[in-house]
């Protein structure tokens, strides 16, 4: 029989492209908390909000292992819940779509930019850093500093 690991833990989804214009436009919060907020979400409580630090302080797995439909799809990062308490023993979780199915069956992928679970982005593909004017983390392309195809999905 298969034998399946369990998140324990809290999951934090996948981020909406539109977050963080919700957050701003809908919920209200002023444009300057915004990053702020964003970076919990993208990088949940790790110290120095940024990539090469959530990476190298969390790890990462397949979120359906033995589901061969859903195999190299999603990555779940886990990280120490350093918001939970003083137990160390305590994890969170960050859900990032890597791959995507359309409504009409085509898929999109951000695996050219970073490989499956992967700590660096490829060569010539700087890391997501704040975008105020799309209130996101995006990565960028080095040469062009323009957004990478399905850059959503990094």
């Amino acid at each position: 029989g298969q034998v399946y690991a369990s998140a324990q833990g809290a999951v934090v989804q996948a981020t909406p492209t539109s977050l963080g214009k919700l957050l701003r436009d809908v919920q209200g919060y002023p444009q300057c908390e915004v990053e702020s907020r964003m970076a919990v979400v993208e990088f949940l409580y790790v110290e120095d909000a940024s990539w090469p630090a959530f990476a190298s302080q969390c790890c990462c797995r397949d979120r359906y292992p033995g589901v061969p439909a859903l195999a190299n799809r999603t990555e779940l990062w886990t990280c120490e819940d350093k918001e939970a308490s003083s137990d160390s023993s305590r994890a969170i979780h960050k859900q990032r779509n890597r791959v995507v199915t359309n409504d009409d069956g085509t898929e999109r992928s951000g695996l050219a930019m970073r490989a499956f679970c992967a700590p660096a982005f490829e060569p010539g593909v700087r890391a997501p850093a704040w975008d105020e004017e799309m209130l996101a983390y995006v990565p960028r392309l080095e040469a062009s500093d323009e957004l990478p195809d399905n850059w959503e999905l990094w």
